[in-house]
């Protein structure tokens, strides 16, 4: 099978695969909480099925450099698509105390098989311009959860648990699709699965300073869109009192700034713009986004300045996944973008709840400050080594025209 073939069918995988979780994991919390009635329920199994995430993200980058990544994505959707099959008689038969562990291995099951889908696209295309072919795949992928946001409480609402069903269904369709891709780029590595091996390759990660300031700047990112977009529904529902309707635009808009982002990423090179113009850029659309939601007088401008905010983000978000995957050796991409995707949940973990307590103590101003300086540092953190990759980059093709 040619490369564009194999990337076409990924592609698809992956956004069907999203609009299924996307659809479920807004409207099954919703439907969970009916159910249970239990809010410390809901809040608890957010955050185990995070952490659960973080762990197998983090860790599972070492499963994924030692062994087929189609092996891993195919095992991972068939399991899933049997998952939602239990998640579904589980909830039928009101058994709600295995409800907990079932979507946790789900969540553990679903980041798994990302990351391993992640790392292959990647690999598939890393002879292509790699920043552009992350933004064509993300096009996609934030099409579809935009819609799946949108519709999962509706789908819900409507099917109630049956729509478990077309979960299951994507998993299944998806796991088919995987089965047809043969391409591959890369061979697992040949080292021994030891504890030894395992703590060599995360001292070896570690050890390059590089990739130690792209997982800051990971890091940075989890503290920045996923927590402000959470305050933003309190923000625009409790402060500026608009309606359902509205709020649903918001979801909307906000998801049209990302995609549109993305699809001018996938058409036009990235990396032939200079440092100096990405900077401007990012800094113009984040840290300007945000100013002008701390300033907002209105909810219109709140939205206004969002949408600045979500049509920058995936400049840096797609620079720094290419970068660092250019960095990170042949038999180590997959545990270094484990690492890089780890460290993004992570921020979020741990400044989410702190997020809610500056909020609830000195008001939206002063949130939303301190996430804009946040923004800041982040942007001026990337950048800087950039730089100077550039710079050698450009001596040591000087040298060799010489």
């Amino acid at each position: 099978m040619k490369r564009n073939q194999s990337e076409d069918l990924m592609i698809i995988t992956s956004t069907l695969n999203n609009l299924g979780n996307a659809i479920t994991w807004t409207g099954l919390p919703i439907l969970a909480l009916e159910l249970t009635g239990s809010y410390i329920f809901t809040g608890v199994l957010y955050y185990t099925e995070t952490i659960s995430r973080i762990l197998v993200t983090i860790f599972g980058g070492s499963i994924i450099d030692k062994l087929s990544k189609k092996l891993i994505l195919k095992l991972c959707l068939l399991s899933n698509f049997f998952l939602m099959i239990l998640i579904y008689l589980v909830i039928l038969n009101h058994l709600f105390f295995l409800l907990f562990p079932f979507m946790i291995i789900s969540q553990s099951l679903g980041a798994l098989a990302y990351l391993a889908e992640d790392t292959w696209y990647k690999q598939i295309n890393e002879k292509q311009n790699l920043v552009q072919k992350i933004g064509k795949l993300n096009t996609y992928v934030m099409t579809t959860k935009t819609l799946g946001f949108t519709l999962g409480p509706l789908i819900f609402g409507l099917l109630g648990t049956h729509a478990l069903i077309l979960d299951a269904l994507t998993f299944l369709i998806s796991f088919y699709l995987v089965k047809l891709i043969s391409y591959t780029s890369l061979k697992g590595s040949s080292r021994q699965g030891t504890v030894n091996d395992f703590l060599f390759r995360y001292r070896n990660i570690l050890s390059n300073g590089l990739i130690n300031k792209y997982l800051i700047v990971a890091a940075l990112g989890g503290m920045i869109t996923p927590v402000i977009t959470s305050l933003s529904i309190f923000i625009l529902k409790d402060i500026y009192n608009i309606s359902d309707t509205n709020l649903s635009l918001f979801w909307l808009v906000a998801g049209i700034g990302a995609v549109t982002s993305n699809f001018a990423i996938s058409r036009y090179k990235m990396t032939d713009l200079s440092n100096t113009v990405l900077l401007l850029l990012s800094v113009s659309l984040i840290v300007g986004g945000i100013f002008l939601m701390t300033i907002s007088p209105n909810p219109f401008i709140y939205i206004i300045g969002f949408t600045l905010l979500t049509l920058g983000n995936p400049i840096i978000n797609n620079m720094l996944s290419f970068q660092a995957f250019k960095s990170s050796e042949g038999q180590e991409k997959g545990s270094v973008n484990g690492l890089m995707i780890g460290m993004y949940d992570i921020g979020t973990l741990i400044f989410m709840p702190l997020s809610w307590s500056l909020l609830n103590k000195f008001g939206v101003t002063w949130t939303c400050l301190t996430i804009l300086i946040i923004a800041l540092v982040r942007i001026l953190i990337f950048y800087y080594p950039l730089r100077n990759i550039t710079i050698v980059e450009n001596k040591e093709s000087m040298n060799l025209d010489k």
